[in-house]
């Protein structure tokens, strides 16, 4: 989706033109365990770029993982922490209706202090319709002149895969050490958004 900014960008006054474009994903999950534990997991990620007077022409990825888990009366907690990489793969069709995400990441255990591999490997499908949200910002103020545009997609989704933890998963003095997939559900909420923007600054005297 281009931004429509050429015609004011042609003309010899512009001081700044920036255009920004980035797709993004999230995915909440809120459970109980099948030991009577609440569990709570967030992925979200995805890639942005921008073009103007210090390009980023290169999308610049991120996906980020947070776990908190812990006992039915919330007392005492079992896993606690967060994980983050830019090693990842992200493929959405361009009308969102569905998009994979394969990475994987050292996740930092809270509880103990100590960094554990973490994978991801899930797929978003859309469940509602496209969303379509556009702006445009117009003014003048003294010797210049100020144009931003907007263009987002959203859609509402369903995540399902796995976000699987090899590490420890339990409260001292006893926590287990093992394997563990803390997505074996689809997501409570997840969405998929696509969005473009851009603004131009001119001096007209």
């Amino acid at each position: 989706m281009a931004l429509l900014l050429a015609p004011m960008a042609a003309q010899a006054g512009v001081l700044e033109l920036t255009n920004f474009s980035q797709r993004v994903f999230w995915g909440v999950w809120q459970y109980t365990d099948s030991d009577g534990n609440l569990v709570s997991v967030q992925v979200n990620g995805g890639e942005n770029s921008t073009r103007g007077p210090n390009p980023s022409n290169t999308p610049t990825p991120s996906l980020a993982v947070s776990v908190l888990k812990a006992t039915a009366d919330g007392s005492t907690v079992l896993l606690s922490g967060v994980g983050e990489t830019e090693q990842f793969t992200f493929d959405v069709d361009p009308q969102l209706n569905q998009a994979h995400v394969v990475g994987t990441m050292d996740f930092f255990n809270e509880g103990v202090g100590a960094l554990y591999p973490m994978t991801v490997d899930m797929t978003f499908t859309a469940t509602s319709d496209l969303h379509k949200n556009t702006s445009h910002t117009h003014f003048q103020e003294g010797g210049f002149k100020y144009n931003a545009h907007f263009k987002g997609n959203q859609r509402d989704a369903i995540a399902t895969g796995s976000v699987i933890y090899e590490g420890l998963n339990g409260a001292f003095p006893d926590p287990r050490n093992g394997t563990f997939d803390l997505t074996p559900i689809p997501t409570s909420d997840a969405s998929m958004e696509k969005d473009t923007a851009g603004f131009v600054l001119i001096q007209i005297d």
